[in-house]
């Protein structure tokens, strides 16, 4: 009733859904039920419809999807539908017409500079508010690099890489002097005291372009930010500048322990080493560090997911955030669990990475991987002397849980005695 309220009394000429695949049915269920009492055309964009386009647009309810990057589609959109132009060759859309879809290829890439800044005005100011490291924050999430070089078996980006072969440079970034510019007029504008870089691997920026803008970040922002970088990219340069641009955290993943599961799973080849000597270095230099990690990954074992525990225990980060393999449709990954048989071809991801397992593997189950994700800080936090005490807590009970309780408060009094001495 409410979204019919809003339809109604804002007449809209059509109505767009962007959508990753955790919000693809909400969506569709919305967009079904304006089509119940409303004739007004609805567009589907965003990665949820570009790793699957063919399974959307055959939905009864919706009548243009949107493939890649949706930015000068939706105003090419916008301006044909006000016009009364034929909408049907919109490069980057699939439309419907006369019992038929109309396949588009996708346009070349988009130059980031010729983005308008960010407009967050319409959003309510509650919105801005984060929590970080024990505090709430007005934050901001922004991006000013898209793309990644790499291919995790997990990750779109080699889906997105594949559909945009040939179209431009594939990882591109806004100048030095817009991204100022932008950080200026967002942090004025909103108050913004921490800001989250959400780019994919800030350290894929040269050493020599990153040092020129953290500098001007330093002399007109100002702000404290996160970042995320890559272990095999990240430099000791690089994380001094951050280190005296107000950076407070670096967030970089181990994903796996095991160099099997690495490599012939998700399809990053990094040695061991060099994950823990990249880890140390930021740790030295005194940036905290969060870690990414997977478990529930095709084939491991709990053996496996202890090295990841160990790994990390050497990394010693300052966070550590734990999650279960999800294989998003499109991804190499999804394909290796269907042919094996742990998910069925239909599925559809629902729950998010961290929400629960949703690989039906026969060497362990979904019960054993949700209690090593609610202790897994635990163990690489905490002496291995506490582990049987630990082991304990993975079971559910109420002996079990005000022991968990009083590790947890333990483990955090610790860490914060470690990284703040």
């Amino acid at each position: 009733l409410e979204l019919k309220k809003v339809i109604d009394s804002f007449v809209p000429d059509f109505v767009a859904f962007s959508v990753n695949e955790e919000l693809v049915v909400h969506a569709c269920r919305l967009a079904e039920n304006i089509k119940e009492y409303s004739s007004i055309p609805i567009i589907f964009g965003g990665i949820g419809v570009t790793t699957s386009p063919a399974e959307i647009v055959e939905k009864s309810f919706i009548d243009v999807i949107c493939v890649g990057e949706g930015e000068d589609a939706i105003v090419e959109l916008a301006n044909k539908m006000e016009s009364g132009d034929d909408i049907s060759r919109i490069k980057n859309l699939w439309v419907k017409r006369d019992g038929k879809i109309i396949k588009n290829n996708v346009r070349p890439l988009k130059n980031l500079n010729d983005l308008p800044f960010v407009d967050l005005d319409e959003f309510s100011d509650k919105h801005f508010f984060r929590p970080f490291d024990g505090k709430i924050y007005r934050m901001i999430m922004y991006e000013m690099m898209r793309g990644c070089s790499f291919r995790c078996s997990y990750c779109d980006n080699h889906v997105l890489q594949d559909i945009y072969k040939g179209k431009g440079k594939y990882v591109r970034e806004k100048s030095i002097e817009r991204t100022i510019n932008e950080l200026v007029y967002l942090k004025n504008r909103h108050n913004i005291e921490l800001f989250f870089f959400i780019d994919d691997d800030i350290c894929l920026l040269k050493e020599e372009e990153m040092g020129r803008f953290l500098k001007a970040y330093r002399d007109n922002v100002k702000t404290p930010f996160i970042v995320q970088g890559r272990v095999n990219t990240v430099t000791e340069k690089i994380i001094k500048d951050l280190k005296k641009s107000n950076c407070i955290s670096v967030c970089m993943s181990i994903e796996s322990g095991s160099k099997d599961v690495r490599e012939s799973i998700m399809n990053r080849y990094i040695s061991n080493a060099n994950i823990i000597k990249a880890f140390r270095m930021v740790k030295k230099i005194g940036l905290k560090v969060n870690s990414q990690n997977i478990i529930g990954n095709p084939d491991e074992t709990r053996r496996e997911i202890f090295e990841t525990i160990e790994i990390n225990r050497r990394c010693e980060p300052y966070t550590i955030s734990t999650n279960f393999m999800t294989p998003f449709k499109g991804t190499k990954i999804r394909d290796l669990c269907v042919e094996r048989g742990y998910i069925d071809p239909l599925f559809s991801v629902t729950t998010g990475i961290r929400g629960r397992p949703v690989l039906k593997l026969p060497q362990i189950n979904d019960r054993e991987l949700i209690s090593i994700q609610k202790v897994f800080s635990l163990y690489v936090k905490l002496p291995k002397v506490v582990y049987p005490l630990i082991r304990y807590c993975e079971s559910d009970g109420l002996c079990s849980n005000i022991i968990y309780r009083a590790l947890m408060s333990w483990m955090w009094k610790r860490n914060d005695r470690i990284f703040n001495k």
